[in-house]
């Protein structure tokens, strides 16, 4: 059997799950140093009891020396006070360890979701990831205190007993032994069910979880739909799995326990029987028997302990491995940590972008020049929105170089950079918040004078007047209270609140209508400086309102031209 193998079977983690463990608690090796030296002078504490035990039995009882016997118990239960008084600290010390690694291990996770690449079309995955940070880091935490908690004290403690019981009567401890390998085999056995079925109801629960969260997300859509009772029953339907496999579970759970109760009664009444023979026999006294009785007693419990906690790894597993395989899986950061006062110059060098297998942009080439106004238009779904989320430096190019004023983006501050760009995007996000909240996301150094111009530039302030409480009136998630041109005059004072250099417009005209982008357009021509204005549509009339004009078709970037002579007529695609 492999090393691997062998760990796996004694109920620790794997090599990928002793990877993650080892990076987030590397830096608390020293304390655990400290915590397990701790945890063996507690160990050791308790051996006395053992030998205060043995002369209680056989001086104190058989001389019927009360106050003796007051000592001894008095020194039984000092010696238990002082171990319970070590033994929460040593929990006070562990539990920091824990919380505050599975805290960097959170913050990672979330790190990554901020720091990597977008994956367009991930958002299905959203629930997934959402239990990979907070089930599964949950879990993780109760596989954490069963390591450090449950099996390394109890692991420390045994062998310290071992040691006594084998001196005591090596006779008992080798009858006793007999019974190890059974109860072994017989956890490990439960084991493995335990983990298949722990497996199934993580399942189950994510299952749940996505379902609970489309059916608040989709709401409105069922009952217009008039589909409440589908919905109902579908979503019975996976309470009802849920119900079972957790029923399996807890189930599985207690028939682990309930083993390891069983195994130690066995071999407690085997040791007695024989201790009794001992004793009759004239080779042990009562005195070493009640004491070989009551650590043989001890070591059970430790022993129940150790499975125990072997179990609780075993369930935490697979959460383990999901956490693991996130994490080295973790989208690149994006860009490198060069900045740049950005002017508002865009470039695109040979571009291409794939997305399932199916070429998005295939070697596009743009140039836009800071302050230009420049309209980017093409079908819906021929990778305009993609087109966008590569010059924002949001999704990562298969080939090909973005700049921004010259300079490529790969070594950039990507966040930096874009914090000097205002975006607004086809479907604007709100939160439940304020007016004044919302329009300050991002920009939480901006005072009421700035957010009331940009209000004023956005041509938002007669819309934020008719609220009731104005900036203080609360929005609903996503502006379900607003008209989809109010959240868009408020998505667009969001976005000149930093007066960005260059301002992204995507699909403005969904919302508002040609002549209300105009007057839009024509402000920012007035802002100084004056912003660069890139604007995505399916809306040929945009032509009409900016200096140029690409249309994005079959993957390529064509540049159209006005031909002013022919009165009427439609604009044609040039090579770009």
């Amino acid at each position: 059997m492999a090393v691997e193998d062998r760990l796996v079977w004694l109920g620790l983690p794997d090599a990928s799950g002793r990877a993650l463990l080892a990076r987030y608690f590397r830096p608390w090796y020293g304390l655990l140093a400290f915590y397990v030296i701790l945890a063996s002078v507690q160990s050791l504490g308790n051996l006395p009891v053992l030998w205060l035990l043995k002369m209680l039995f056989d001086t104190a009882l058989p001389r019927g020396d009360i106050r003796l016997l007051i000592e001894l118990a008095g020194g039984v239960l000092a010696i238990r006070m002082a171990s319970s008084l070590l033994g929460l600290f040593l929990r006070w010390i562990v539990v920091r360890i824990i919380k505050r690694s599975v805290a960097n291990m959170r913050g990672d996770l979330l790190c990554t979701v901020y720091g990597g690449f977008e994956r367009p079309g991930s958002a299905a995955d959203l629930d997934r990831l959402h239990s990979r940070i907070v089930n599964d880091t949950e879990r993780i935490d109760g596989v954490c205190n069963a390591l450090l908690s449950g099996m390394l004290p109890a692991a420390i403690t045994s062998i310290a007993l071992l040691i006594v019981l084998f001196r005591q009567s090596w006779v008992l401890m080798g009858i006793g032994a007999l019974t190890l390998p059974v109860v072994w085999m017989t956890s490990r056995l439960a084991r493995r069910r335990l983990q298949r079925v722990v497996a199934r109801f993580h399942d189950a629960f994510e299952a749940f979880s996505k379902s609970a969260s489309f059916a608040l997300r989709q709401l409105r859509l069922t009952r217009v739909q008039g589909f409440e009772d589908g919905e109902l029953r579908r979503q019975k339907g996976i309470l009802g799995k849920l119900e079972r496999d957790g029923v399996r579970m807890s189930m599985a759970f207690a028939l682990h326990n309930d083993l390891q109760v069983m195994m130690s009664g066995w071999g407690a009444i085997l040791l007695l029987v024989a201790g009794g023979f001992e004793v009759i026999s004239g080779r042990m006294t009562f005195g070493a028997l009640a004491v070989f009785y009551f650590g043989a007693g001890m070591l059970y419990g430790l022993m129940g302990s150790l499975l125990g906690a072997a179990a609780e790894v075993a369930g935490g597993q697979q959460s383990l491995r999901h956490v693991a395989t996130l994490t080295e899986a973790a989208a690149l950061r994006t860009g490198g940590c060069a900045t740049i006062r950005f002017q508002g110059g865009f470039g695109l060098e040979g571009v291409i972008f794939d997305y399932a297998g199916t070429r998005v942009l295939n070697g596009v080439d743009l140039v836009i020049p800071a302050g230009a106004r420049v309209a980017i238009i093409g079908a819906n779904g021929s990778g305009k929105s993609t087109l966008l989320g590569v010059m924002l430096g949001l999704l990562r190019p298969a080939a090909g170089v973005v700049r921004a004023d010259g300079q490529d983006c790969a070594a950039m501050d990507l966040p930096a950079f874009r914090r000097q760009i205002g975006v607004v995007l086809q479907h604007p996000s709100f939160f439940h918040g304020t007016v004044r909240e919302n329009i300050a996301y991002g920009v939480p150094e901006a005072d009421d004078a700035a957010i009331a111009e940009a209000v004023a530039l956005a041509g938002a302030g007669e819309l934020i007047a008719s609220l009731s409480g104005g900036y203080d009136a609360l929005l609903g998630e996503g502006g379900a209270t607003l008209s989809g041109g109010e959240t868009q005059r408020l998505a667009i004072a969001r976005a000149l609140l930093r007066r960005p250099r260059a301002l992204v417009l995507d699909e403005p005209t969904n919302h508002l209508d040609v002549n209300a982008v105009c007057q839009l357009i024509d402000t920012f021509a007035h802002l100084t400086p004056r912003p660069t204005v890139v604007l995505v549509s399916h809306d040929a009339r945009v032509l009409e309102i900016v200096d140029a004009t690409y249309r994005l078709e079959g993957g390529s970037l064509h540049k159209m031209v006005r031909h002013e002579p022919a009165r009427g007529a439609a604009p044609t695609a040039a090579g770009a």
